[in-house]
C-alpha cells in the first residue's frame, strides 16, 4: 500500500484521475480516496495548508496503519531558471528515498532530486528569487 497526500484538492486532481477502482471512505474523521495504479493499492489524503492542521490529519491518517511508501506530492514553486512546470522534484534533503532506484522504475521520467525549501507561509520571492535561493541553497520552495 502506497499512502500519497496533498495540501490541497487542486493539486491532486490529475493523480486521482489516474487512479482505478477509485472510491472514498473515512478513516479516523479523514477522508481518503481509495484506487489502484497498476497492481498498488493506493489511499490518498489532502493534508489541508499549515504545519498545524497539517500534522493533526497525517497523525490520524497514519494510527494503526502501515504503508510501504509515504509520497508528500503537490506544487513547488521554482527558485532558479533550471526547473520547468511539471518537473518531477524529489527533495533531497526530506526523502530517503533511492534515487537511482526510483529513476530505473520511471524510466521515461526525468527526476530532478534538489533541495526543497518549506516555509510556513507564502513567500514573495518574485522580486529576488535568486537570493532566496542563495541564502537557502534550495532550488524550489513548498509550504
Amino acid at each position: 500500500m502506497i499512502a500519497v497526500t496533498f495540501a490541497l484538492p487542486a493539486e491532486s486532481s490529475e493523480f486521482l484521475r489516474r487512479l482505478g477502482n477509485r472510491s472514498r471512505t473515512d478513516r479516523n474523521g479523514i477522508s481518503i480516496v481509495r484506487g489502484t495504479i497498476g497492481d498498488r493499492s493506493i489511499e490518498v489524503i489532502h493534508t489541508g495548508v499549515g504545519e498545524n492542521i497539517c500534522r493533526e490529519r497525517i497523525a490520524r491518517f497514519l494510527e494503526n496503519q502501515q504503508f510501504d511508501l509515504l509520497i508528500s506530492a503537490g506544487f513547488a514553486g521554482s527558485l532558479n531558471d533550471e526547473l520547468q512546470v511539471n518537473d518531477l522534484l524529489v527533495a533531497k534533503n526530506f526523502s530517503t528515498v533511492d534515487l537511482k532506484r526510483a529513476q530505473s522504475s520511471l524510466a521515461n521520467v526525468s527526476i530532478n532530486a534538489v533541495k526543497m525549501l518549506t516555509e510556513p507561509a507564502l513567500i514573495d520571492c518574485s522580486d529576488e528569487p535568486e537570493s532566496t535561493a542563495h541564502e537557502s541553497g534550495a532550488s524550489a520552495v513548498d509550504m
